[in-house]
């Protein structure tokens, strides 16, 4: 029996959701409705299962206002829940709510991971024709990662929650969003391009905003999440720990372009220009040279990860990783960049694996961090 209407029908139509997209400068309405549904079917999920939020759905919460500047079209939740346990609830929950038919996913190559179930939830699109989301289910998991709570009725640029959200922390976000950037281990599918590019804007948000609590959460978060990933991943031999670190590092440098100038690859770019055209309001001013420092960022952290699989303790690789922060962020304070870029350049080794003249003509947090990325040393 269909007892449930949708939270937010009277914003679900054409003339709204066209409007909201011309007020907070997205392109593509159709990602706007997106992002509404999957609040509304979050609400109804998490109305029958006991479930964490990861991914995408969280970055409204952890940017400095609630403000729509980056889109989600997915909802991905973490629970304790059996697979078996998720399908019963996915199979009736259109006899509940009758604008809504779900589908699981049976992917012809499918994402390794025994706990992940992934269904397509469509719904006729008040622009027209049929739509979905996607919801990722990560289930049996149990561990003791640091969360928040989202109450409900808190703002987001065209509507209020309607459900308190338990949430991944800032840290624990950041850390899970890193897995994703190990392409080709327990990350994403080197074919999804869009999502690559949106995975780096997501960690340099969180990264750039991030305390030293921040990071040591993520550091942290880092082990847990990747042992239970690794735990349920179907590859022989298995993978360790540092296979995955590796991963993300030969990963993230194959972003960096470094002949003619600090960049980022040509395919990479690609990926960067599909990603802001889809899900970034065109209010923020985000260009490909702050994709490059979120870049060179991930690559140190990535970096600091493997002086923690060394053996140094999370307390030490957090400081060294938060001071590097905070020297990037004093960067508009410097009396003289230029005599800072000289001193700078200075320190960079004569035998380099590119083009010495490119650090003159860089950005100066590209220098900085390129400096950093080089030296691979904990700042203590």
């Amino acid at each position: 029996m269909n007892d449930i209407t949708l939270n937010f029908a009277s914003i679900l139509t054409e003339s709204t959701i066209s409007s909201i997209a011309l007020q907070y400068g997205f392109t593509d309405k159709s990602t706007v409705e997106k992002f509404i549904m999957d609040y509304e079917m979050h609400h109804h999920i998490t109305d029958v299962v006991e479930c964490v939020t990861r991914g995408g759905m969280c970055m409204p919460f952890h940017t400095a206002a609630l403000e729509a500047k980056r889109l989600s079209i997915d909802i991905d939740l973490m629970t304790p829940e059996t697979v078996n346990t998720i399908e019963q609830i996915m199979n009736n929950l259109p006899s509940r709510i009758s604008e809504i038919n779900c589908q699981k996913i049976n992917a012809v190559n499918p994402y390794p991971l025994d706990n992940l179930i992934s269904y397509r939830v469509h719904f006729d699109s008040c622009l027209g024709g049929k739509k979905f989301i996607k919801v990722d289910f990560f289930c049996d998991v149990n561990t003791s990662l640091d969360t928040l709570t989202i109450p409900s009725g808190t703002h987001l640029f065209a509507f209020d929650t309607t459900k308190d959200m338990t949430i991944l922390s800032k840290g624990t976000l950041l850390a899970d969003k890193i897995t994703t950037l190990g392409l080709g281990t327990i990350g994403l599918k080197p074919t999804r391009q869009t999502e690559i590019a949106k995975q780096v804007y997501d960690v340099g948000v969180l990264i750039k905003s991030s305390s030293l609590t921040d990071i040591e959460s993520a550091l942290d978060a880092f082990m847990q999440l990747t042992q239970v990933k690794i735990d349920h991943f179907d590859h022989t031999p298995r993978y360790t720990l540092s296979d995955i670190v590796k991963s993300i590092d030969d990963s993230v440098s194959g972003f960096i372009n470094l002949q003619n100038a600090i960049s980022i690859t040509t395919v990479h770019e690609s990926r960067f220009n599909s990603f802001q055209g889809t899900y970034l309001s065109k209010t923020i001013n985000y260009k490909k040279t702050e994709h490059v420092t979120d870049v060179l960022l991930v690559k140190i952290f990535v970096q600091h990860l493997q002086h923690l699989l060394n053996g140094d303790p999370i307390s030490y690789v957090a400081r060294s990783f938060s001071d590097i922060l905070s020297t990037l962020n004093n960067l508009n304070s410097i009396n003289s960049p230029a005599d800072y870029r000289t001193s700078l350049i200075d320190e960079f080794p004569n035998s380099l694996p590119f083009k010495k003249n490119i650090l003159n003509g860089g950005k100066l947090d590209h220098v900085l961090l390129l400096k950093y990325m080089l030296s691979n040393d904990l700042r203590l």
